[in-house]
C-alpha cells in the first residue's frame, strides 16, 4: 500500500516541494525529486542534556529517482528549500535520516556533530544555537526529573535520555557504490508520475513546485 498521496499532499499543511524534468517521457515531464518539511512538536535534548518542547520544522522526506541521482539534483533541490524558508542547513530536525542523507549532508553542508534523539530525529550542532526562524520554543528548559514527569503525565512516550552524547559522522568515501543504499518505496510512489498526472490528481498550485 503507498504511504503517500496525492490527496493526502493537498490536505496536509506540510510543504512539498517538486523538481520537475520537462524533457523526459517523451516531453510530458517526470519528477525527478520530492522534498517534503513540516512543523512537529518535538521533546529534544540539547548538548547539555537539557530537554526543549519545540515547535521544530523538520525535514520528514527527501528523495531523488535513482537514475537521476549524483548529478546535482539533490543539492539543487535541497539550496531552493533553504533559500525559500532562509534558513541554515544545521535549524532543521530530520525524522529517521538515512546512511545517504547522513552522507549527503556532510559531504554539501559540513554538517558532522550529530545528536540522535530518543524519537528517531537527528539535530545537528548549532541547532540550538541558530533556531530562531526554524523553531518556536513553548516551554523553557527543563530538568531531566521535571522532563521525565512532564513527559508521562502528558502521555508521551519517550526513553530515557539521561545521558545524550553526540557523535561525529566522517564518512571513509564517496560515489556510486560507497553509499548505503536502504530499500526505499518512495520511488513507487512516484512511480514516474508527469507534472499533467499530478496536476490530475490534485490542485498542484497549492504546493511548491520546483521547474
Amino acid at each position: 500500500h503507498p504511504i503517500t498521496s496525492a490527496d493526502k499532499l493537498r490536505n496536509s499543511e506540510q510543504i512539498v516541494y517538486l523538481m520537475i524534468e520537462p524533457g523526459d517521457n517523451d516531453g510530458k515531464g517526470s519528477v525527478v525529486g520530492l522534498l517534503k518539511i513540516g512543523v512537529k512538536n518535538l521533546f529534544l535534548y540539547d548538548e547539555t542534556g537539557m530537554v526543549h518542547e519545540k515547535k521544530s520544522l523538520c525535514i520528514l522526506d527527501f528523495y531523488v529517482h535513482e537514475s537521476k541521482q549524483r548529478s546535482g539534483h539533490g543539492k539543487e533541490l535541497y539550496d531552493y528549500m533553504l533559500h525559500d524558508k532562509n534558513l541554515e542547513p544545521c535549524q532543521l530536525a530530520i525524522d529517521k535520516p538515512s546512511e545517504n542523507f547522513l552522507s549527503f549532508l556532510y559531504k554539501h553542508y559540513g554538517l558532522a556533530k550529530i545528536y540522535p534523539q530518543n524519537n528517531n530525529f537527528v539535530l545537528f550542532d548549532g541547532f540550538f544555537n541558530n533556531n530562531n526562524s526554524a523553531t518556536t520554543e513553548s516551554m523553557e528548559s527543563l530538568s531531566h526529573r521535571e522532563a521525565a514527569s512532564h513527559i508521562e503525565k502528558n502521555g508521551h512516550s519517550c526513553l530515557d535520555s539521561s545521558f545524550v552524547k553526540s557523535a561525529t559522522y566522517k564518512p571513509t568515501e564517496y560515489g556510486r557504490h560507497a553509499a548505503f543504499k536502504p530499500t526505499d518505496t518512495m520511488g513507487k510512489c512516484l512511480g514516474w508520475l508527469s507534472p499533467t498526472q499530478l496536476d490530475g490528481q490534485y490542485n498542484i498550485s497549492h504546493h511548491t513546485a520546483l521547474w
